[in-house]
């Protein structure tokens, strides 16, 4: 009686975790393609060169309708080479929609929303 009550327990904690395993990966959002938006209409606002320039209308919209949270968490090594961390937070913070995640790629945004 006692293997069985100790199986039926290895059974539910299995399942339950399980469901939290599935849930987070299923939960992990697929923003590539926000994020290829991102940089194909607001490039000029975003460029890891010169000075920030404001958006357009449509990168605004692109912007207000983005998950820029998962678009930080999903931006790479080389995403970094040729975009500017910091104009996307202030992209995204001056269109109504601010990263409230610590990090934009590699960087820290308490830190870099302290300096907008």
């Amino acid at each position: 009686m006692m293997s069985v009550k100790v199986a039926i327990q290895l059974l539910v904690f299995y399942f339950v975790f399980t469901m939290f395993t599935a849930q987070h990966v299923w939960g992990e959002q697929d923003c590539y393609e926000e994020k290829r938006l991102l940089k194909q209409h607001c490039l000029r606002s975003i460029i890891n060169m010169g000075r920030y320039l404001p958006p357009t209308a449509i990168c605004m919209i692109v912007v207000e309708t983005s998950d820029m949270n998962c678009i930080c968490r999903v931006i790479n090594d080389e995403d970094e080479q040729a975009l500017n961390m910091e104009k996307i937070v202030r992209l995204a913070r001056e269109c109504g929609n601010p990263v409230t995640d610590e990090k934009c790629g590699s960087k820290y945004t308490k830190i870099l929303n302290s300096f907008f």
